[in-house]
């Protein structure tokens, strides 16, 4: 199931909303909740999928999850900002 996260949290990095889509298509809820509340750690941040769509500006994933997918918006993480 992991690898299957890590492809989860690329497409949400990267507003690949419709890969996004199609990677949760078909998965039980209780995996869907597991893809959707795994932290994922690279380069001193760890992030859900949420918090790195919303990190990098992708609101049509943050939408997605928020509305469709009703993840946990209050699940901690880190991120870094430029400068």
């Amino acid at each position: 199931m992991e690898p299957l996260a890590g492809y989860v949290f690329k497409a949400a990095s990267e507003g690949r909303v419709l890969t996004l889509a199609a990677l949760l298509h078909n998965h039980p809820e209780e995996e869907v909740r597991f893809l959707l509340s795994h932290v994922t750690q690279v380069v001193g941040q760890r992030s859900t999928p949420l918090i790195i769509a919303a990190r990098n500006g992708h609101d049509k994933v943050v939408r997605l999850l928020v509305d469709h997918y009703r993840v946990n918006t209050e699940q901690t993480g880190t991120v870094r900002f430029d400068g």
